[in-house]
């Protein structure tokens, strides 16, 4: 994506996304987060899942 590097280092905020490209992932109205529910994707299931959301010193997601 041409984005600069960047490094994790313990102590420091860190922003990233884990994401198990091996898992697959069922996109129901119950897993949305979003209030409009326009996507084609409902009762689809998805290969891959994001397993953990992290900004900063704050976790959004964990599975």
């Amino acid at each position: 994506m041409g984005l600069p590097a960047v490094s994790i280092e313990v102590g420091q905020p860190a922003d990233l996304i884990l994401f198990d490209t091996e898992a697959e992932t069922t996109f129901t109205k119950e897993f949305m987060k979003s209030k409009s529910q326009n996507t084609p994707f409902i009762n689809q299931t998805l290969k891959g899942s994001v397993d953990l959301v992290v900004l900063g010193e704050n976790i959004l997601l964990e599975r």
